[in-house]
């Protein structure tokens, strides 16, 4: 099986889960500000942190010229200070514009100024890889 894990970070705590999720998986996350070429991939790891509200303007930007077929599964997560909400209404977008999303996403908490101090942390970050491990049955 083929995966690929992409993300956006502003102050690196998306960055640390799609890292656990990579090393999970044996393979290496890529930040869409190097703007990935995804192709024929089996199971898309999709991970932005939560500003506002919703994801990051580079993710959005990135599945907004993501090609349907260019993945046989997107699989959400994400990182806030706030709930996971956001990421049932991007994956009811992505299932309008023909992608095969996941009904399974993962969230978890990251510090935001006074808040969520040490997050991600260790049990986050394992929570990640088993996530992972269990999405791709590996």
């Amino acid at each position: 099986m083929k995966a690929m894990i992409v993300y956006s970070t502003k102050a690196g705590k998306t960055e640390k889960v799609a890292k656990a999720m990579g090393e999970q998986l044996g393979i290496t996350p890529v930040n869409v500000i190097y703007k990935p070429i995804v192709s024929d991939i089996d199971v898309l790891f999709v991970g932005s942190g939560i500003y506002y509200g919703t994801v990051s303007e580079e993710i959005q930007l990135f599945l907004d010229t993501l090609r349907v077929d260019a993945a046989k599964k997107i699989v959400l997560f994400s990182t806030s200070q706030i709930g996971k909400d956001v990421l049932v209404e991007l994956r009811e977008e992505l299932l309008d514009k023909g992608f095969a999303v996941s009904n399974k996403s993962f969230h978890c908490k990251g510090k935001f100024i006074y808040f969520n101090f040490g997050h991600p942390n260790a049990k986050d970050l394992r929570n990640a890889a088993d996530f992972v491990k269990e999405i791709t049955n590996g």
